[in-house]
This record gives C-alpha cells, structure tokens and sequence, in this order.
C-alpha cells in the first residue's frame, strides 16, 4: 500500500481564493471561445453577414451565388472587412431606380471587379480595382445611371468574357425595379 503520510499538506484555499481561481478560469475559458469564433465563421459561412438574402445569378453561362443588398445598410457595408470571397460568389446591389452609382471600397481587404448595370445590361465595368492600401478608401464611379451594381473577385468579369451590352441573368424582379427594397425613401 502507498504511504500517504509523507505529502505534503498544504491548507485549504480560502473563500475568496476559490472565487477568484473560478473567476480566471471562466474568463480564460471566454477568450478561448471568442477567439475561436471568426475562425469557425470563415470555414463554415462564406457569406459572414448573415441574413442577406442570396440568389443564383447566370452570368454568361456561370452560376454566381450572390448575396442581395437591398437596403441601405447593407448597402453600405457591402463586401468590407471580409477576409476573402468564394469563387463564383458576389454581391448584388439593387436600387430603386438608376442614379449614378458611387462606390467606395472603404474597409475591404481583396481587390474586386465592380460590374454596372441598367435593367440587367452592364453598362460598365471597373476591373480589378484594389482594395486600400493606405487606409483611404478608393472611389469608383458609374458612367452612366445604373439600377444594379454587381461586386465579384477581381479578374472574375474577365474570366467570365464579361462585356458592356452583356446582358445578366438577375433574380426576378430586379430588372424591372420589383424586388422588395426596405428602408428607401
């Protein structure tokens, strides 16, 4: 038999001891998680802002899965502070009615192609413009009113043969201005 005798004792830890090891130990336990979590998000969720609206669009012959943004918030935030994009992925931007369109790339860290459209016809397009280096946000403008602008990964419009008059298979509505916008004026 073990001879326990000879371990030392060491006495009992305090009240307040106690609080303060279970204290630490959930906190360490809560930074762990939080850490973990944009980690987790990026694998499984190519799309982080959750609870956009998505829609499979034909761009000359490709399927692009696209989140819709139909509202100005989302508008707003478009595709910033993301670390990447999917392959065949992108952004919609659908607006009441065609207006010159200007677009800053304000937060984002990967270069995009902006495609302009009118009615699902592209009218222009700013390829592979740069995300930010500097910190200032670039600005990119319509030539042109535009009811649509679509963001994919830069070079994508150019591997997809995307040209002005190139006409783009948009969701149902958009084209005629029917879809659902919230929150416009």
């Amino acid at each position: 038999m073990t001879d326990f005798s000879r371990l030392r004792q060491f006495p009992p830890a305090s009240f307040p001891a106690r609080i303060m090891a279970g204290v630490l130990i959930l906190a360490v336990a809560g930074w762990l998680v939080w850490i973990s979590l944009p980690m987790r998000r990026s694998v499984q969720d190519p799309f982080p802002s959750a609870g956009l609206e998505t829609a499979v669009i034909d761009v000359k012959g490709h399927r692009v899965t696209v989140e819709l943004a139909t509202t100005p918030e989302t508008q707003e935030t478009g595709l910033s502070y993301r670390e990447s994009l999917p392959d065949d992925h992108g952004m919609l931007f659908i607006f009441p009615k065609a207006t010159n369109q200007v677009f800053w790339m304000n937060g984002m860290r990967f270069p995009l192609d902006i495609v302009f459209l009118r009615n699902g016809t592209v009218i222009h397009i700013a390829a592979d413009v740069p995300a930010p280096g500097d910190g200032s946000p670039r600005i990119v403008t319509s030539v042109e009113p535009s009811d649509m602008v679509l963001e994919l990964n830069a070079a994508a419009a150019a591997a997809y043969g995307l040209q002005v008059g190139d006409v783009i298979g948009v969701p149902d509505g958009a084209a005629r201005g029917s879809v659902e916008l919230q929150n416009f004026p």
